[in-house]
């Protein structure tokens, strides 16, 4: 009996290898100012006016779309997660799940900064949490300043 041994690669090798083709010489580059990030399942592009994002969930398989109000200065900067994306322009958020497939834009009130994990998106503006999930179709709050039974 014959046994075939084969050839150990170190891990190292294995985990410093890049999960992305790396651009061709020939191949065209994106427009000026456009910004792509992509996670496990999803796919955030915004155009190069900053006007339009779009997104592409892994889940759905489809495109979706949401009209951005302008920044007024600075670019549209968008931070994913396995299945979320978020950015924010001015006092307004824009989060997308990849299981709903849905954009959620939010009116902040303020400025700020979200938390991105896995599956959700949380943005903490005085007494108030803001979340949006991979499953969500809107963006849900809890106030904090309300002790409601």
């Amino acid at each position: 009996m014959r046994r075939h041994i084969l050839p150990l690669i170190p891990l190292a090798t294995l985990l410093s290898a890049p999960l992305i083709a790396e651009p061709t010489a020939n191949a065209p580059a994106l427009p000026a100012g456009a910004t792509v990030i992509q996670s496990r399942q999803l796919l955030i592009a915004v155009s190069p006016t900053h006007r339009r994002a779009y997104a592409f969930s892994h889940r759905t398989g489809e495109v979706s779309r949401v009209r951005v109000d302008a920044p007024s200065r600075g670019e549209v900067i968008p931070v994913v997660g396995d299945s979320v994306g978020c950015f924010v322009v001015g006092t307004k958020a824009y989060a997308y799940g990849a299981d709903s497939g849905v954009w959620g834009v939010m009116e902040l009130g303020a400025a700020a900064v979200p938390t991105v994990s896995t599956d959700l998106v949380r943005i903490d503006v005085g007494a108030r949490i803001y979340l949006f999930s991979s499953t969500s179709k809107a963006w849900q709050v809890i106030d904090l300043s309300r002790d409601e039974e």
